[in-house]
């Protein structure tokens, strides 16, 4: 049986546990409207993006230049699979079902191992891949505020034009956890580079969705490789917001868990160390009237 000051260290030490907790959780829900408020906005823009090329697609001169299908991965190149993981531990399965959603989805496309080129954002993905053998080539910091993700995504661009440089950028896959209803969330994959040709003509063919019809003055090729350019930057911030949203929805679940838990185990605690003190001063009672028993019955001896 434990003693009394064990059972009141194993409180102390689980109320210390309790209020870590705590911190994190409230540290995630922060998380999560930060950046639920930065996608926010960047679905806006890449809505605005979108109006911009619908614009110039339906505007193109005739024998317009190949833009888009110049720009193909170079033949030698490896495969470029982007992970986002996370920076810190507490986030439950986040990391392993990432990683495994990349592999699975990479399996698919039948591209062999030694064809792979990692990418990984955080840590604890860049620990797991390497366990399982796969090529990780760079590591790419994650930081909890916006600004610091701006830097960490230009980073980046200038990666993939150093390895454009050395042809040795082959189709660039995004994989990454999107949000849903909810607390809930599930692995994505989404192709960055080569561009989608077919989804930029189909751009050209919807409707304007108002009365009046937008034009534009400059040239018409300069604006289109800026708006691609836009187009390629938002989507992969977009991945990365959507990626640490869902990061802090898994932490914020984990330490609810890790809450209950730790409350049910100190109830435990509490209960037994209760009982246990209850029966010390049971115990000392009866010692004290036994004590007194014994006294009184040495007197009535001594007065006979």
């Amino acid at each position: 049986m434990q003693t009394l000051e064990s059972l009141k260290r194993k409180i102390g030490n689980a109320e210390d546990v309790q209020s870590v907790v705590g911190a994190m959780k409230v540290l995630a829900i922060v998380s999560i409207r930060q950046f639920e408020k930065s996608l926010a906005s960047l679905n806006d823009y890449h809505r605005t993006v979108e109006l911009g090329l619908q614009t110039v697609m339906q505007n193109r001169p005739p024998g317009m230049p190949e833009i888009l299908a110049s720009s193909k991965p170079a033949t030698n190149g490896m495969v470029c699979a982007v992970v986002f993981g996370s920076e810190q531990g507490l986030s439950g399965q986040f990391n392993e079902r990432i990683s495994a959603f990349a592999l699975e989805q990479l399996d698919q496309l039948d591209i062999a191992t030694e064809n792979r080129s990692f990418l990984v954002l955080g840590d604890h993905v860049s620990y797991r891949l390497k366990a399982l053998h796969q090529p990780v080539e760079k590591r790419f910091p994650i930081h909890g505020s916006v600004k610091q993700m701006k830097k960490t995504i230009q980073s980046l661009f200038l990666y993939f034009d150093e390895m454009r440089q050395k042809e040795r950028c082959g189709p660039i896959f995004l994989f990454h956890h999107k949000s849903l209803s909810g607390a809930h969330h599930e692995p994505r994959m989404t192709r960055l580079f080569p561009l989608d040709a077919a989804l930029f003509y189909e751009m050209g063919k919807k409707p304007w969705p108002a009365r009046s019809l937008p034009t534009f003055t400059m040239d018409w090729e300069p604006l289109l490789r800026s708006l691609i350019r836009e187009y390629l930057r938002v989507t992969l911030e977009r991945s990365f917001v959507e990626s640490l949203v869902s990061e802090n929805t898994s932490r914020l679940l984990a330490m609810q868990v890790a809450e209950s838990n730790v409350a049910d185990f100190l109830d435990v605690l509490t209960h037994e160390f209760n009982e246990q003190r209850q029966s010390e001063i049971t115990a000392e009672i009866l010692d004290i009237v036994a004590g007194m028993e014994a006294v009184e019955k040495a007197e009535y001896s001594s007065l006979l």
